[in-house]
């Protein structure tokens, strides 16, 4: 008997579609709002003293306002994308909103909850694509969706001012198009339609944090190497437009490092901006923040590789220099969240023998040997996720075998990277889990999409045997 391919996306219409969209956002919205006015004041882990924004966010905030003060003294001739390190993206487009409506950081909020709400859009889209000839589509998709709209600690962050949401954005967006291209683009009109909209990933990354740009490149690069090998379907016209894509990546980061040369070239005296020392712990001001290699400092040990250029040999240099330095500032104050801070690699291949247990780290920390184990109730809402995530997890197993198609792996590959990158370079769980999110969340798709795969499989079973 044939498999019947029945079509479950009930949101297959523009109308349900804009519904489904509008429902997202004031979600977001209202959620991000009751963060900010009711929950994150009485959690006093959560915000900096006497303000419901966290330390990080507090910054962000005070580099908006003082870019706003040098506005309105200056003029728009003041502005800036980068006002200051580590501080890129929304805190210069928040200034020009309090530059028009007066400082309040509730204006973030909406913002946030826009961005927040079209990336749980695209993992829906995504869903979709990779459960096409599935029963159960349609509703694994809204799932998957689901979660990444309404985990709390992501809901955290659409009520502050930070940049990881408007990232998650720009991945999912790349994700999204280099997606559609493989699956539905053979013409050469719709191929340039999708990388001019894969382009706008490249601008919403490079506003935001552009060291990531190196990041969603390497992605591009290991696709374009997986289509040489056959592994993922080869055509000359779609290599040469993912091709063209991987040259534009490298354009901006390397226009971006040229144009700021080093942390401290965007210091404006005149209008206080300054760097946040906690940013980077212990910078090196000869090198630029861009190129996420700032914190090589002259007496870190590292042996060269014999083999690898120079260039990529300092890219796995700077993964441990951050490491080293990260360790070092999280031991001095007694970092509770600190992991594996014996393992220090000084060499491409200690980094490369770290890597199983970077993705490890990445993927599953905090482990079930801290789970509820504080009486607090940030640590039990992680125990929460993380025991969630761990039992969806299993439906990865189910992805392996006759159904098993090449678009999962494309997938893994986009969250494989970024959390072996992160897993490497950040030994504390705390940021992890923040940065981790949306690769995390692309995981726990693949996961979900196993489950579609099995329920398809039992459902025609019981179809069979009835």
């Amino acid at each position: 008997m044939n498999k019947v391919t029945i079509t479950t996306n009930i949101f297959a219409s523009r109308k349900a579609f804009f519904s489904l969209w509008c429902a997202y956002f004031l979600f977001a919205l209202i959620a991000g709002f009751v963060f900010y006015t009711f929950l994150i004041p009485n959690i006093l882990s959560l915000h900096a003293p006497g303000s419901p924004l966290s330390l990080d966010s507090t910054y962000f905030n005070d580099v908006a306002i003082k870019l706003v003060n040098a506005m309105q003294e200056s003029g728009w001739s003041a502005w800036k994308l980068v006002p200051s390190t580590a501080a890129a993206g929304q805190s210069s487009f928040l200034a020009i909103i309090y530059f028009y409506f007066g400082v309040n950081p509730l204006f973030a909020i909406p913002f946030n909850a826009l961005f927040h709400s079209f990336s749980a859009i695209l993992i829906y889209l995504i869903a979709i694509e990779l459960l096409k000839d599935n029963r159960f589509s349609g509703r694994i998709a809204l799932a998957s969706s689901l979660c990444y709209l309404g985990f709390p600690s992501e809901l955290f962050l659409v009520a502050q001012i930070h940049k990881d949401i408007y990232v998650a954005f720009g991945f999912f967006l790349a994700l999204w198009s280099i997606l559609k291209i493989f699956l539905h683009q053979d013409n050469t009109l719709g191929l340039l339609k999708l990388l001019i909209i894969s382009v706008l990933a490249v601008l919403v990354i490079a506003s935001m944090k552009p060291y990531l740009l190196q990041i969603l490149g390497m992605t591009v690069l290991l696709i374009l190497i997986f289509q040489l090998a056959r592994i993922f379907p080869f055509s000359i016209r779609k290599f040469s437009f993912l091709a063209a894509y991987l040259a534009i990546i490298l354009s901006a980061f390397f226009y971006l490092i040229n144009e700021h040369p080093s942390p401290n070239a965007n210091l404006d005296n005149k209008s206080g901006l300054n760097v946040n020392a906690d940013s980077n712990p212990n910078p090196n001001p000869n090198v630029p923040w861009f190129s996420g290699e700032s914190f090589i400092t002259p007496g870190f040990d590292w042996k060269k590789s014999d083999f690898l250029p120079e260039f990529v040999d300092r890219k796995f240099m700077a993964l441990a220099a951050a490491r080293s330095s990260l360790i070092s500032s999280g031991v001095s104050i007694n970092a509770k969240s600190m992991i594996d801070v014996d393992n220090i690699p000084s060499s491409f291949e200690e980094v490369l023998r770290y890597v199983p247990r970077a993705l490890q780290v990445a993927l599953l920390a905090p482990f079930p040997d801290s789970w509820f184990y504080e009486d607090s109730i940030v640590k039990i809402v992680s125990s929460i996720e993380m025991l969630f995530l761990y039992l969806s997890f299993m439906g990865l197993i189910f992805l392996i075998g006759k159904q098993f198609k090449y678009t999962f792996l494309l997938c893994f590959v986009f969250a494989a990277v970024p959390l072996i990158t992160f897993g490497i370079s950040s030994p504390n769980i705390g940021t992890l889990y923040r940065i981790r999110y949306p690769f995390e969340m692309i995981v726990l798709m693949l996961a979900m999409c196993g489950w579609a795969q099995i329920f398809d499989r039992y459902r025609d079973n019981f179809k069979k045997s009835s």
